[in-house]
């Protein structure tokens, strides 16, 4: 196995990028495999792909499944750690063990994506807030968290680097730094909750108890609004074709609120936020057309006047 391990191709460019950090690391990795093979008594099977800014791999003990994660440099798993360790299998995959000294972790194997299941963007929506609201674990100010501020200071930093991508009105960028603000203002440390920070339905996965279970937290701490700015976000094709995205928003935002007792102003304005932002960096990889039907979600969000419900 250890002499085989083909890299995903986007791995492998993450890698490339990084230099002479992701060649060593490249290097080294069958000796970090071998390792992690002895340590926690499995077998290594076959790559699975779909990630990044990680090598994840199928694993067996006996008739037992697994997935190991390791880490490229720079993509470090404390904090995915950390969110798995405090959830402990409460709406998250189950986090076997832990090898950070090789930026690995061991996760319970889980089945097909929410996303390639046959059901509709609503009861996808259901899913996705059934899954998040369950592990929203009140944290406080804890150190091992990103807090909602350093992220809200990263959007609000990458929206105005790369505004011109999306070609939308200067109203529809403001409304996005206003947002921003509003959000900042209401953030209290003391009463955050664990975010997961990547809800989309690809990483929430089927498991074999029933039911869907998240992988690859980003680890944050802050409001649950946070939190459902993915699914608000998400499937802009389906809010496209209503034919008004305005009122297919403001109908997915009462369902969600209503979901889970979150208030839909503060849905809106994150998932509005994440939609900009979103449709930036989609617009910077150059990946349409789910580019387009973003910015084309923006523009329709960010120029009307009744956007706040």
């Amino acid at each position: 196995m250890t002499n085989s391990i083909e890299l995903p191709d986007l791995v492998q460019k993450r890698l490339a990028g990084l230099g002479r950090a992701g060649a060593e690391w490249q290097l080294q990795l069958p000796d970090i495999v071998d390792d992690l093979s002895r340590r926690f008594e499995v077998e290594f099977g076959r790559v699975l792909h779909g990630g990044t800014e990680s090598l994840v791999l199928e694993a067996k003990r006996d008739a037992e499944s697994f997935v190991m994660k390791v880490g490229v440099p720079g993509a470090a798993l404390e904090r995915e750690a950390a969110a798995y360790r405090l959830v402990n299998g409460r709406g998250y995959a189950r986090l076997i063990g832990e090898a950070l000294d090789h930026n690995a972790i061991l996760l319970d194997r889980l089945g097909q994506p929410l996303a390639e299941q046959e059901m509709s963007v609503d009861e996808q929506v259901d899913w996705v807030c059934k899954a998040l609201s369950v592990a929203w674990i009140p944290i406080g100010g804890d150190p091992v968290f990103q807090p909602a501020k350093e992220k809200a200071e990263w959007l609000r930093n990458y929206i105005r680097a790369h505004r011109a991508l999306g070609d939308l009105s200067d109203e529809a960028i403001e409304r996005s730094f206003r947002f921003l603000d509003d959000r900042e203002r209401a953030d209290d440390p003391s009463t955050a909750v664990l975010i997961h920070g990547d809800g989309h339905a690809h990483n929430l996965l089927a498991s074999v108890t029933g039911g869907f279970r998240y992988v690859d937290p980003d680890g944050m701490a802050g409001e649950p609004a946070l939190d459902l700015a993915i699914p608000m976000r998400e499937w802009p094709e389906d809010l496209l074709a209503s034919g008004d995205p305005v009122a297919a928003g403001h109908r997915r935002v009462e369902r969600i609120a209503a979901a889970t007792g979150v208030a839909a102003a503060a849905i809106w304005r994150w998932g509005y936020i994440e939609c900009v932002s979103t449709s930036l960096l989609l617009k910077e990889l150059d990946i349409e057309p789910m580019a387009e039907q973003y910015l084309a979600v923006a523009r329709a969000w960010g120029d009307c006047s009744d956007f706040d419900p």
